[in-house]
Formats: C-alpha cells, structure tokens, sequence
C-alpha cells in the first residue's frame, strides 16, 4: 500500500538514531516537522543537487536555508546524516567511526548564527570549533571577523564549510594568509592545543558540543582555556536547553571555573521551531 507522510519520515527519523542512542546521548528535536491538530507539516527548504557522491565525495546539496542567516547563496551540506552516512557505509569509511552528524543543521548552530551580530566578532580572530558545514563561522565572516578558523575532526565537513564561503563570496586561503577571510584545519578537540601559536583567537564558538564524559568535558575545557587565555579570549557555545547528555554542561562550566574562566548561561529568544537554546558566554 501507499507510505504516508508521517510513516515516511518516521522511517528516516529511525535510520540514524542509533547514533545518538549508541553513544548514550539524547536525541535532537526535529525541528523539520510540526504537529498541529494531528496533522504533520513539513517545513521546506529548497534544495540543488550538486554530485551525487563518489568513492571519494559524498553527496552534496545546496540548500537554502542559509538565507535565514545572511548567506544569501545558501550552503552546502549533505543531503541529511542518514544519507552521508548510507554513503561511508557504501565506500568503506564506516570502520573508522565517523561522525555523519553534520548532514543536519542542529537547532543550537542556527541559534548562534541568529546570535552573532558584528560588535561581537568585528575585527577579532574566530575559530569555530566542531564547526560541521560552519555555519556560525560563515556568518561571522559576514559580519566583519578579521579572520575565521574552522575545525572539525571530519574533513568531508571541513571542505562543504569552506564551500559555502566561497559560495557567498567569502575568500579562502591558508591559515597564515591574513588577506583571506577563512580558513579551516582538520583536527579534534584535544589536538587543537597544538595549533594554539597559529589560532590565536579572540573567539571561539561551539555549538552542540557539551555530549561527553566527565574527562571529556574537561578537555574541551582545557582547550578553550589555551587557546583563549592568551588573548584573554572569550568562548560562546550554544546547548540545548535539555542538554544532549546528562551532566556534561554543568561538568564543562565546572572545569572552565576551575581554570580561572567566568562563565553566564543564558537562555536565547525562542525562533519558530527550533529547539530551547542555552548561551553559555565564557571569559578567559
């Protein structure tokens, strides 16, 4: 017989939340889908193909949705994270446990880049860490940063980031190369201490981040705290509101205090359907 709406997307709702279950985290709210008066709405955005994926390229759309935050062009992304990771299963890449996550936007990385505005980043250095297709970097790019850095422990990410820089007439260059607005480098959270000298930034932004173990958590702290501290920086990092794992944001706010940080959590403004936003602002 006929698939309806509802028994189609809750097919595809299922086929990638066993990444989030396997790993202990709490599911996103789907913010693509409304219920109003039993009935199912879905909200569109308008997508180009652009390849449909090779033994070396996954597939890649153009989406508008970018539009809601100044990149009038849109962005590049996945088609969704079930389909990206279809893709790493078909070429070989699942072995190496990647993070097919980024194939969707997360309500708190739309959150940020609404957030920023350019008294925030004008003329500083921004690294967007975790960054995925680097939305958030992008808009501070826009909005008139001297200098963003992505980093991503997947370099397929890395790529549709710097995509959607060119696409909106963003320049990229190497990370030395200061006449170019963004460049990005492959690297996990951990190992971006090794970079410090090179980062130097001003800013850092993170969205969804806060998911891990108590050492986990730590760590990122400890980063944020190198790379800041220097330039006496400051980190902004959007949380849902229910937090993604239990503990791990008061956790990481516990460990950026312990190294000196002062650190305010604010609720962001409600926009449409997205998911209830935490800010957590922390000064080095």
């Amino acid at each position: 017989g006929s698939v309806s709406t509802r028994q189609a997307v809750q097919v595809h709702f299922m086929a990638y939340s066993w990444w989030y279950f396997s790993r202990g985290l709490r599911l996103p709210t789907l913010a693509l889908l409304i219920s109003s008066n039993n009935r199912m709405h879905v909200m569109m955005t308008s997508t180009i193909p652009l390849h449909a994926g090779s033994k070396s390229m996954p597939p890649m759309v153009q989406s508008s949705i970018g539009k809601k935050f100044g990149l009038e062009k849109g962005i590049i992304k996945p088609p969704s994270a079930e389909e990206l990771w279809d893709w790493y299963e078909a070429n070989g890449y699942a072995p190496t446990d990647p993070d097919p996550t980024y194939g969707n936007i997360w309500d708190s990385a739309q959150h940020l880049a609404f957030w920023l505005d350019s008294d925030t980043v004008r003329d500083r250095r921004v690294v967007e860490l975790g960054c995925g297709v680097g939305i958030p970097g992008c808009v501070a790019a826009k909005l008139g940063a001297k200098k963003t850095i992505f980093l991503d422990r997947e370099g397929f990410a890395l790529h549709m980031a710097c995509a959607t820089a060119s696409l909106n007439d963003i320049s990229v260059g190497q990370i030395e190369d200061d006449t170019t607005q963004v460049s990005a480098i492959a690297s996990d959270f951990h190992s971006a201490r090794l970079h410090t000298t090179s980062l130097r930034p001003d800013i850092l932004l993170a969205s969804d981040v806060l998911y891990s173990d108590a050492i986990a958590m730590d760590d990122l702290a400890a980063t944020c705290f190198e790379l800041l501290a220097p330039q006496a920086g400051t980190a902004y990092i959007a949380d849902p509101h229910q937090g993604r794992a239990f503990g791990a944001r008061q956790t990481f706010i516990d460990a950026c205090r312990k190294r000196g940080a002062t650190v305010q959590e604010a609720l962001l403004p409600s926009r449409d359907s997205l998911e209830p936003t935490v800010l957590l602002s922390i000064f080095f």
